[in-house]
């Protein structure tokens, strides 16, 4: 086990111009001996890259061992925020983001811990981050990043969702935001309540959880060519409708796919709390069998 280290502040501008913030934490004794330099985290909906939790453990975890970690900001980080930009600002965060544009976000990331010198990159996100970890991986080739962990990404599935006897609500609050868009007013802030309580623009709910499935990781994980690790936890399916049969699913793509691994955490929600350890001990025993 090895020191904690130091822990750096960084900024990079993303390939559209954005400016975002992280923090490098560098063990401070020698690498480890797994098949992995460095970890990128990528937060949730709503999140960023100082919050307490799964990710916050998951760096300390990383340092002990020998692992660096990086932090990040998306522009999605916090439920509404002013990105800066070498020209200003622009709405961001989680009621305003364009899930898509994850990839230029984890790409200047990436890129920034490839300058660094790392090579053996992870890409590890939990719930959205999970999700942006995924499109991003389908959509282009990382140099340097050798494995993705996703630690409970949902399924946006909207034949699922309209049909789940859980998502009366989802429907509701589609039928509202796509009436508002038809009628030309899908700036119109709404409150809505799943998958998850937030609020957003009528025109940014229908994007991401319309009929196109576009960030459905079910289509997304066959299209990422580097070994995946997919972590879920027991009680996420019992309450949210995104993780209902998600297991199940996995667990059978898993069976014909080499290079997709899924690990169950036992009692563990979306947010990992009383299991925070858990995601990071199923890393390093996927990377210890994979040598």
């Amino acid at each position: 086990m090895t020191g904690i280290g130091q822990v750096e502040l960084c900024r990079v501008t993303t390939a559209d111009g954005l400016l975002l913030d992280g923090a490098l934490r560098i063990p401070g004794g020698p690498r480890t001996s797994l098949p992995v330099d460095a970890c990128l985290l990528v937060h949730g909906t709503g999140s960023n890259f100082t919050a307490p939790g799964v990710l916050e453990a998951f760096a300390s975890q990383a340092a002990s061992s020998g692992i660096a970690s990086l932090r990040i900001n998306t522009r999605g980080h916090d439920l509404m925020a002013r990105i800066p930009t070498q020209r200003g600002s622009v709405l961001g965060g989680a009621a305003y983001e364009n899930i898509a544009d994850c990839r230029h976000d984890l790409g200047a990331w990436i890129g920034l811990l490839s300058e660094r010198g790392y090579r053996r990159i992870v890409v590890v996100g939990h719930s959205m981050g999970g999700v942006k970890a995924i499109y991003t991986l389908s959509r282009q080739t990382a140099e340097h990043v050798v494995g993705l962990v996703a630690l409970s990404p949902p399924r946006f599935n909207h034949a699922h969702f309209q049909r789940h006897k859980l998502a009366g609500q989802f429907r509701e609050d589609f039928r509202r935001a796509d009436a508002l868009v038809s009628r030309g007013e899908g700036e119109v802030l709404l409150q809505v309540r799943q998958p998850l309580t937030i609020v957003m623009p009528a025109s940014g709910f229908v994007a991401k959880y319309g009929p196109h499935d576009e960030y459905d990781i079910m289509k997304l994980l066959p299209h990422v060519h580097c070994p995946t690790l997919v972590v879920i936890g027991t009680e996420s399916a019992k309450n949210v409708p995104a993780f209902d049969g998600l297991r199940e699913e996995l667990e059978r793509i898993a069976a014909s796919r080499t290079g997709l691994n899924v690990v169950v955490v036992e009692g563990a929600d979306v947010s990992y709390q009383g299991h925070f350890g858990a995601p990071f001990e199923h890393m390093i025993d996927w990377l210890s069998h994979r040598g």
